[in-house]
């Protein structure tokens, strides 16, 4: 039996330790509380200018996910000294901090409002963040919208239109879930396009675009062909130049983005075919329901190419073409099958008409 001398001695130790315990949990409190007050220090201020977007459930998510921000798991270790290191230096002033927050922010946006939105919705819009201001960090929520046509079909708000032999039509695409116009897209268009930049450039393709160039397939049906520009910085600008050898000279715009320019006009590579439902023409819009890259079957490249193939060769053409992703050329690097179309049916060449448009 324990002395009474014990016992008080044993009732202190258990009430010091339930001190200790209590005075450990405010401390990881308070730890917790001035890590946010920091966090939210750091945080630049934003507002959202609206374009287009008639879905106000948009701007409603936007605003959800900025305010949760705060607990974005990245935003600790490096990742926190870079954005803070960012943040004193100014968006204006850095280079350096205006794409570490835009980026960041961008794909965080696209993360969260992935959990509110079906796929479908989310290829209508796209939120641009626009580091501004010079001696603060202050940002910019660009946010545009395609404009619902009917179901998963959606067109430009500038309404671009191909000339076909029955009229001049509105080009629509059809944006659904599991749809092969979007899917091939944006295979051929990106390198991921589960990527804010890449994704930008998505949006940037559907709703800038205003030049279709129209071509009939070797099965008679019609199509508008797609250009878009040579990229110099990628690894596959190195095939760009080969191909257009010493005709062009590389140009730098203010955004420091990099062309191939020529006396003809600019370079712009082939990305694919996009046939068009023609039953659907009598709505007055050239709907876009597929995307082939170069060398698939029914496209100039495989109608010349795949003459006097066994089965067995067309079989191993078709899979060559399918592996023609932006993702593939550029990791990989073999051009081989695009030089090969290009003997054939131009890969790349120089436009001197506008193919997309200003915002």
């Amino acid at each position: 039996m324990a002395k009474p001398t014990q016992k008080r001695h044993l009732l202190s130790q258990k009430r010091k330790n339930e001190r200790d315990v209590k005075n450990r949990e405010r401390n990881r409190e308070r730890a917790v509380i001035e890590k946010r007050k920091e966090l939210e220090a750091i945080l630049p201020s934003f507002e959202i200018n609206l374009h287009d977007v008639a879905d106000p459930r948009i701007v409603d998510a936007v605003h959800a996910a900025w305010k949760r921000i705060i607990d974005a798991p990245e935003l600790t270790g490096k990742k926190f000294d870079d954005l803070k290191k960012a943040k004193t230096l100014g968006f204006g002033k850095s280079e350096y901090g205006s794409f570490l927050w835009g980026v960041w922010l961008g794909n965080f946006l696209l993360r969260e409002l992935a959990k509110d939105f079906e796929p479908a919705t989310l290829r209508r819009i796209d939120v641009d963040v626009v580091p501004t201001s010079r001696n603060q960090s202050h940002v910019l929520l660009d946010i545009r919208s395609l404009e619902r046509v009917k179901g998963f079909v959606a067109c430009s708000p500038k309404k671009p239109t191909i000339k076909l032999p029955g009229g001049e039509f509105v080009v629509a695409y059809n944006l659904g879930k599991d749809d092969h116009f979007i899917s091939q897209f944006e295979e051929r268009a990106v390198i991921d396009p589960n990527d804010y930049d890449d994704k930008g450039k998505i949006f940037s393709n559907l709703y800038r675009r205003t030049y279709f160039d129209p071509i009939q397939l070797p099965d008679k049906q019609w199509a508008a062909r797609l250009w878009d520009f040579c990229n110099v910085l990628q690894p596959i600008g190195e095939l760009w130049k080969e191909l257009l050898g010493d005709s062009v000279s590389v140009t730098t715009t203010f955004e420091r983005t990099q062309f191939f320019d020529g006396k003809e006009g600019r370079a712009y590579y082939l990305m694919g075919y996009c046939p068009i439902n023609e039953d659907r023409l009598s709505s007055g819009y050239a709907i876009f329901n597929t995307f082939l890259h170069p060398g698939m079957d029914n496209t100039p490249e495989a109608a010349i190419l795949m003459r006097g193939l066994s089965t067995q060769e067309e079989y191993e053409f078709q899979k060559r073409a399918k592996q023609q992703t932006m993702r593939n050329l550029n990791q990989v690097k073999d051009f081989s099958t695009i030089r090969a179309y290009h003997r054939h049916v131009p890969q790349v060449r120089l436009l001197d008409n506008d193919v997309f448009c200003d915002y």
